[in-house]
């Protein structure tokens, strides 16, 4: 919710940029925007960390849609909306990476990522949570059989949980 506020409450000019300095001032200044709604720095922030930080965010974000430059394309000519878009991608994409960061504290927290029984015992509970939802093949299959790999499946249907909500929320 603080960073759906942050984008909500983050406010353009215009929706297009004339240059590419002036589309980096922007992805900078609406990436920092984020961090001061998601955390408060108990340091000062230099603006070159903040500027690389932005940049990664950017790449992360646009990296199988055609890169930073589609990016900046897009933020130049508006034909999809402009930075709206841009900053909506960047939005989702930084949801995304604090809710894998949340999910990666929260497991690491409550398992013990050496013992076996409390793994195995975690699967049996997710496992018996999703029943009704898996076909009959996954839920013969025993908890030991995914207890090795439970960060990714957990992550999955963290997110997919996740979107469920995004979509009802819209309607």
């Amino acid at each position: 919710m603080p960073i759906d506020a942050a984008r909500a409450s983050y406010r353009l000019d215009r929706v297009t940029v004339g240059s590419y300095w002036e589309f980096l001032e922007v992805i900078t200044a609406f990436y920092l925007h984020l961090i001061r709604h998601v955390r408060s720095p108990v340091d000062p922030i230099s603006n070159a960390a903040v500027t690389e930080d932005a940049q990664d965010l950017l790449r992360r974000t646009f990296a199988g849609k055609g890169g930073a430059d589609a990016a900046l394309a897009e933020a130049e000519h508006g034909t999809h909306g402009g930075l709206r878009v841009v900053l909506d991608a960047l939005t989702e994409q930084f949801k995304a990476e604090q809710l894998s960061k949340f999910v990666e504290r929260v497991l690491k927290e409550a398992l013990d990522p050496h013992d076996w029984d409390a793994k195995v015992a975690f699967m049996s509970a997710l496992l018996a949570r999703l029943g009704p939802q898996l076909p009959p093949e996954l839920r013969a299959q025993p908890p030991a059989r995914f207890a090795r790999r439970y960060e990714p499946i957990v992550r999955a249907y963290v997110e997919s949980l996740d979107r469920v909500k995004e979509v009802l929320r819209a309607l």
